[in-house]
C-alpha cells in the first residue's frame, strides 16, 4: 500500500495486439474506363475493424502500367519507374483511403496490381498479404496528356513494366 507521497510504478503490460479480423482491403469508386475526355479513377481502401483493438499498419506497391500515367494522387508517392509506394497506419475502428487519378496513353486494356502486406503495429511477424488488381480499359487516349503544373509527375508506366499491357491497339 502507497504511503502519502509515494507514487507507484504504472503497471506493465503484457497483452499483445492481436488482430482478431483481417483488415478489410478493397478498390471503390472505380472509374476503369479511360476516355478521351474523362480520366481514369481508382481509390484502394483499408479499413480496420474495432474489434481488433490496434493499430494496423501496412506496406504496398503499385505497379502502373505502360501506357498509364497517374496524375493526381493523395496517400500515394512515387516509388521509381512505373510503381508507386505507400505506407499507411490505420488506428482501431479508422479507415485510410489511398486515390489515384489516371490517363491514358494508349487504346487498349492494362492492369494495375497492388501488392504488400500488413501487420499489427509492433508485430511484423504477424503480416498478412495484399493482393488486388484492377484492369483499366483505354477507350480513347487522354486529350491532355500533360500533368498540370501544379502537380508532380508519380508515376508513368511508359518507363518500364513490360509485359503489363494485355491488349493495346497499336
Amino acid at each position: 500500500v502507497p504511503q502519502v507521497g509515494e507514487t507507484q510504478p504504472a503497471p506493465q503490460t503484457t497483452e499483445e495486439c492481436v488482430l482478431r479480423e483481417g483488415m478489410q482491403v478493397r478498390l471503390q469508386n472505380v472509374l476503369d474506363t479511360i476516355e478521351k475526355e474523362r480520366d481514369g479513377h481508382l481509390e484502394l481502401s483499408f479499413r480496420n475493424p474495432a474489434v481488433n483493438s490496434c493499430t494496423v499498419e501496412a506496406d504496398l506497391r503499385i505497379t502502373v502500367p505502360q501506357n498509364i500515367i497517374v496524375i493526381g494522387k493523395e496517400g500515394v508517392s512515387s516509388g521509381g519507374a512505373g510503381t508507386l509506394n505507400a505506407v499507411v497506419k490505420i488506428p482501431e475502428g479508422g479507415e485510410r483511403v489511398l486515390a489515384m487519378d489516371l490517363k491514358g496513353m494508349r487504346k487498349g486494356s492494362y492492369i494495375m496490381s497492388f501488392r504488400g502486406t500488413y501487420w499489427p503495429q509492433g508485430n511484423k511477424d504477424l503480416y498478412q498479404p495484399i493482393t488486388l488488381q484492377q484492369t483499366l480499359t483505354v477507350i480513347e487516349p487522354s486529350a491532355d496528356q500533360s500533368i498540370p503544373p501544379t502537380e508532380q509527375k508519380v508515376a508513368n508506366g511508359t518507363a518500364g513494366q513490360p509485359g503489363q499491357e494485355t491488349s493495346p491497339d497499336k
